[in-house]
């Protein structure tokens, strides 16, 4: 029975693996379009070539690209998480 239940959860464990880095690498290039159909509109926008310049603009207007702002976000869920998740003292 042991053995059986042990097959068993290695096979689940590999199996969310593989499904959490197909669903990493399906969010990263999410991202990534993102950031340069944004790039591109700035670019328009402002009417320049120059990416510096609509980075510059970017940062005076305070705009953050989806990536910026996804990472900022997982920081502080990682935050609360891990203090979700200390044993509390009684």
């Amino acid at each position: 029975m042991a053995y059986k239940t042990d097959t068993q959860n290695v096979a689940r464990c590999i199996a969310e693996i593989s499904f959490k880095a197909n669903y990493k690498q399906r969010v990263f290039r999410s991202i990534y379009f993102a950031k340069n159909v944004i790039s591109r509109f700035f670019m328009k926008l402002f009417k320049t070539n120059n990416i510096e310049t609509v980075k510059a603009c970017q940062e005076f207007f305070g705009f953050q690209l989806p990536s910026v702002q996804l990472s900022k976000r997982t920081k502080k869920f990682e935050i609360q998480f891990h203090e979700m998740s200390r044993p509390t003292k009684s």
